[in-house]
């Protein structure tokens, strides 16, 4: 059993590395991730923002062409 272990040594030394470098690695692309996520939660209010003026603009419009063809049921003159 010792001379296995004797023997996988190097293995398991490289094992150590490649493990240490791609938790490098990860940490790295975590790091770009969280900041690429704040951009998109940053566009995501924006096109909220954007839909939900749409939407007022939309009822907008509807209650004045309400108003207009209730204005001119009406016969005032």
């Amino acid at each position: 059993m010792q001379k296995e272990l004797i023997e996988l040594q190097p293995q398991l030394i490289q094992t150590s590395l490649e493990t240490e470098e791609l938790i490098a690695v990860i940490e790295r692309e975590s790091v770009e991730v969280q900041q690429v996520k704040a951009v998109v939660e940053i566009d995501e209010q924006a096109a909220t923002k954007s839909a939900n003026e749409a939407k007022a603009i939309k009822v907008f419009q509807l209650v004045q062409q309400w108003f207009y063809e209730w204005i001119s049921s009406i016969n005032l003159w």
